[in-house]
């Protein structure tokens, strides 16, 4: 599937232990409460609780919903970035609360009274909303479901296509899509680069690693630290032209360096 690349996790997230302990800690908190709370007949939890739309175009999981005396609270647990840089919470995310609280009342008849997101450090954030909000969000988004599959039976796929470097730096599916090249990717800001060229010349180290240099319409780039695993593929490719997904930009502006997370493949 290509999410190979990041295991394990303790070599691949940068934080990884006490993200692991603030996990388990979360987890531990949770379920001392719902103990505590199970022996008050008023108090109903629910964990991972599937929610689904009457016509079931719209659905998801609820991390936990706690309803007490009658008082119902939807929370959705986030081990990422939760604020923007202005201190906004993500759009995102509060458009993905608001679309629980609408399912919760197609389920029971009843909206949340009470939308949070949870962080690792157990901080929350109450999202605001009104039932009324909830319902265009849900319209919009049957409306998108029904646009979507319009142009799929249509064939229409670049009117489906809408590539944006921020959407398409982080797509796995990229190196298989001819409108992301329609991007001009040398202008993002990131050291994070994807390179397209001939194949000019490969080079073996000692060490087993290889160089590359490739040739594009207006300079000459090379690729280096790319592992010896790909000496027969670049050996064959020379001549042809390929494309590196996700080198780093080096010191100076024609060198890039392969990452663990380098692809590579014949364009």
């Amino acid at each position: 599937m290509g999410f190979g690349l990041f295991t394990p996790l303790s070599e691949n997230v940068p934080g990884y232990t006490i993200k692991k302990l603030q996990v388990k800690s979360l987890f531990k908190s949770r379920d001392k409460t719902e103990v505590q709370e199970d022996k008050n007949t008023d108090t109903n939890i629910l964990t991972e609780k599937w929610l689904e739309a009457k016509d079931s175009l719209i659905g998801g999981y609820a991390d936990i919903i706690i309803t007490r005396n009658g008082y119902t609270k939807l929370s959705d647990f986030k081990s990422g970035k939760i604020l923007l840089d202005e201190g906004a919470i993500k759009e995102e995310y509060e458009d993905q609360l608001k679309l629980y609280a609408y399912l919760h009342n197609e389920v029971y008849r009843k909206y949340p009274d009470e939308l949070s997101i949870i962080d690792l450090e157990k901080k929350e954030y109450l999202i605001a909303f009104t039932p009324q909000e909830c319902k265009v969000l849900a319209s919009k988004s049957r409306n998108a479901l029904s646009e979507i599959n319009s142009l799929i039976e249509m064939n229409e796929l670049k009117a489906l296509a809408k590539p944006d470097l921020n959407n398409c730096k982080s797509c796995l599916y990229r190196p298989a899509c001819n409108f992301y090249w329609e991007l001009t990717i040398s202008e993002t800001d990131s050291i994070f680069k994807d390179l397209r060229g001939n194949v000019a010349n490969v080079r073996q180290f000692p060490n087993g690693n290889l160089n590359a240099t490739l040739n594009t319409d207006d300079k000459e780039l090379t690729v280096s630290h790319i592992t010896n695993d790909y000496l027969p593929f670049l050996t064959n490719a020379v001549g042809k032209e390929v494309a590196f997904y996700n080198v780093k930009q080096g010191v100076k502006p024609e060198s890039y360096q392969a990452l663990k997370t380098t692809k590579i493949y014949e364009a």
